[in-house]
Order: C-alpha cells, then structure tokens, then sequence
C-alpha cells in the first residue's frame, strides 16, 4: 500500500521516437532508451563522460564524441538524436545482420556478431 506514496517514473513515449526515426524497430528504440536508463541519469541528463566511458569499446566512439561536440550532459532527446544516427549508419554498413537486443553490455548494444539465428545464414552459399 506504499506505493501510492512513491514518485512515478514519467511515461516513456515510444511513438513520439518512433515517429521521429520510422526506420528504428520499436525494440531497438526501446534498447537506446535502456542504454540511457543504465546510465542512471539525474534530473534527466547523464554525464557525457559516462557515454564515453559506455561506448569506449566501440568503433563509434570518435562518431560519438564528435556528434555530441562540447556538451557536457544530455538528457534523452538529445541521446536518442545521437544513437539513434549512429545505429543507423551501423545498420547501413553491415547489412543481413541481425543486431542483438538482449545484451547487457551496452559496448555490444549494436556489434555486427552473428547470433544463433544468423550465424547459419552467413554460412550458407543461398
């Protein structure tokens, strides 16, 4: 019966995401959202250090740095922006890849690592 006397974590608007990026799939959506969540943010904004520190074992890393320029802390529509561009440039490059959605490893979030469903396919000749 406590709970009516917690504060309410604000509604996430995945259609207002979806909307501004129609070629994201809703779980991908919903994993750059968790990435941010992970990051526990305060006030709405996470520490651009702690995205650096959370993509360092990623070849987006400079993309990152470079599209976030000078900010010191975004908060999520200002990540969402930023991610969201980079997973798509990913996506452009790596084609026929199923992306991983499951991993807890937030470097992994978007590696082009075959899963149990692709790993097959890339060896198959058809």
């Amino acid at each position: 019966m406590g709970q009516a006397n917690e504060p309410q974590a604000p509604s996430f608007d995945i259609k207002k995401y979806m909307e501004r990026r129609p070629e994201l799939h809703e779980r991908e959506v919903v994993e750059i959202k968790n990435i941010f969540d992970s990051m526990i943010p305060i006030d709405g904004y996470v520490d651009i250090n702690d995205i650096h520190n959370h993509f360092a074992n990623t070849g987006e890393l400079n993309l990152i740095k470079e599209k976030f320029g000078t900010k010191t802390r975004v908060d999520f529509d200002e990540f969402f922006n930023v991610i969201s561009v980079v997973l798509l440039e990913r996506r452009s490059k790596f084609k026929n890849v199923d992306y991983e959605n499951n991993s807890r490893n937030v470097s992994c979030f978007y590696c082009p690592y075959p899963t149990e469903r692709t790993k097959f396919k890339a060896l198959s000749p058809h």
